[in-house]
């Protein structure tokens, strides 16, 4: 019986840690999404500034141009 005990108390145990485990790894999870999302929407606005800029910059050389 003790040692039934023991097992059991020991299964209760691991199953605590691993429940405190999964929700830790959520938690992670949920900030490296976050994290993702926001990079990725740094590389979308930096693309897009990317593509203003080049067109602005077209201009300016046709405008250049214009005046040799």
């Amino acid at each position: 019986q003790t040692e039934l005990r023991c097992k059991r108390y020991a299964n209760e145990t691991d199953l605590h840690s691993w429940e405190f485990e999964l929700e830790t790894t959520k938690q992670e999870l949920q900030f490296l999404q976050k994290k993702i999302d926001m990079l990725n929407f740094k590389i979308m606005s930096g693309n897009k500034n990317d593509d203003y800029y080049t067109d602005q910059l077209k201009i300016v050389r046709e405008k250049v141009e214009k005046f040799k």
